[in-house]
């Protein structure tokens, strides 16, 4: 029979790995769209308008991949607690015992 197991302090570890990696990705976004608004004020006609579009295309598609990951995270941490929980029950019930 397979044995399945689950180092708590490790997946801890990761949510916030993986938290402090999504917030850099936020971060790097806003730096991204702040440095575009500062080009845009540098020039204009048709490719100003295109690179504009295209940019704010792109922008919205990592904005919705954060919210997404986002999402992720939330489940991460629901799982986090309810391994937490569990392991506390079964320890409660062995020192019973």
């Amino acid at each position: 029979m397979a044995k399945i197991e689950n180092d708590l302090n490790r997946f801890g570890e990761d949510i916030t790995d993986y938290s402090r990696y999504l917030e850099r990705v936020n971060n790097a976004l806003i730096e991204v769209e702040k440095s575009m608004q500062a080009l845009n004020g540098s020039y204009s006609g048709g490719a100003h308008d295109a690179l504009e579009q295209h940019f704010a295309e792109d922008a919205n598609n990592v904005r919705k991949m954060l919210t997404e990951l986002k999402k992720y995270l939330s489940d991460l941490h629901f799982a986090d607690n309810a391994y937490d929980t569990c392991e506390n029950q079964v320890r409660s019930l062995i020192g019973r015992i």
